[in-house]
């Protein structure tokens, strides 16, 4: 067999071939660009590259900016005397269960 034998955790052997890892440092100034292995359907391959970062943070980005969004249409419905300063989250979330717990007691 060529490659490396190593031993997995059960005794049982297995080869790493060495063109394995050719492919894993064949990237930008030799660094691993991905980490082949053989599984079952074949090599797979685990890619960090920079796009999937740039989209999960694109993706954060939009959820925090609906976060806001849904803060800031809160605030809007509360009574005008939380208007005259701008009211953190905890704030604006404390103000509206104080509002809504007024308008049951109306009921």
């Amino acid at each position: 067999p060529h490659g490396v034998p190593l031993r997995e955790p059960f005794g049982a052997p297995f080869h790493l071939d060495p063109s394995y890892w050719e492919q894993a440092y064949s990237g930008p100034a030799g660094g691993i660009s991905y980490m082949p292995f053989p599984g079952y359907m074949g090599v797979y391959e685990y890619s960090f590259e920079p796009a999937f970062i740039r989209k999960r943070n694109e993706r954060e980005r939009q959820r925090v900016r609906c976060v806001n969004e849904g803060y800031t249409r809160l605030r809007e419905h509360l009574p005008k005397e939380f208007a005259d300063r701008r009211l953190s989250k905890v704030e604006t979330l404390r103000a509206a269960i104080s509002y809504i717990k007024h308008l049951q007691s109306l009921l």
